[in-house]
């Protein structure tokens, strides 16, 4: 995801709070920092905050974005 389409994706989930508290409860960062709700078949799950950690305001956005 590009920075535009995270800040356009998280201003629409404003109107959607119960996706919002359920992505916020689930992409959390594990012991060794990577996101506990992205899960792959193929290899380890990014580092956290993951992109719908971002948009979901569960993590802050980096400044500049």
């Amino acid at each position: 995801m590009t920075d535009h389409s995270l800040i356009t994706t998280a201003r629409l989930l404003l109107h959607w709070p119960e996706v919002v508290s359920a992505l916020r409860e689930i992409h959390q960062p594990d012991p060794d920092g990577r996101c506990l709700g992205c899960t792959s078949q193929v290899g380890p799950a990014p580092w956290w905050p993951c992109g719908l950690a971002l948009v979901s305001g569960a993590a802050p956005f980096p400044p500049g974005m």
